[in-house]
């Protein structure tokens, strides 16, 4: 657990807001680096079920094209998650400007931005975990455009998918194909 003293906020900078928390720009004075810093939602619970989820995946995952995990702290009762940030936004983001530039993203860069995100989500499926919720949003840009895959608090492993109910976390439009039928574990 890190020590919530070491990190500065950097003008109130809100990244993003999603269905379960709030995400930061902060400075690590230790390090002078930025970071991205997530609270979660709902109160000062001591760590929500979706939390600790988030938090345990992150931990077991480690490849360049997933969100790197620095720790957690706690401040006034809430638990915050420190990451990596992707200074380059999202592909949502990616793919909007590009249409309202009425440009397209050059042929190379698509494969490019595919091979990525297939690597990472290789890595969450060779550790038996399914992410549930990819979507261009959950898709990051960092240095040099390279995909990292994050918001990783619907991911659930496959032993866990048989023991607790699936609940609607995920946008719709991008639901994994395991939520409409039974999942087969190897």
């Amino acid at each position: 657990i890190l020590n919530p003293d070491e990190f500065e906020m950097v003008h109130k900078e809100k990244l993003g807001e999603g269905q379960y928390g709030t995400a930061y720009k902060v400075m690590w004075r230790e390090r002078r680096e930025y970071y991205c810093v997530k609270s979660i939602k709902g109160g000062r619970r001591v760590c929500s079920e979706e939390q600790e989820r988030e938090i345990r995946t992150l931990m077991k995952l480690d490849h360049p094209n997933i969100i790197e995990f620095f720790g957690t702290f706690r401040h006034e009762g809430e638990m915050y998650i420190v990451t990596e940030l992707c200074t380059h936004g999202t592909l949502k983001s990616l793919i909007e400007k590009h249409k309202s530039e009425h440009t397209s993203i050059p042929n190379g860069e698509i494969w490019k931005y595919l091979i990525q995100m297939m690597l990472g989500l290789h890595e969450f499926h060779t550790n038996s975990i399914v992410h549930f919720d990819i979507k261009p949003a959950n898709i990051f840009l960092g240095e040099a455009n390279t995909i990292k895959i994050g918001d990783v608090g619907s991911a659930k492993e496959l032993s866990e998918m048989h023991t607790h109910t699936m609940e609607a976390s995920t946008t719709f439009r991008y639901k994994a194909p395991q939520f409409f039928g039974d999942v087969q574990t190897r």
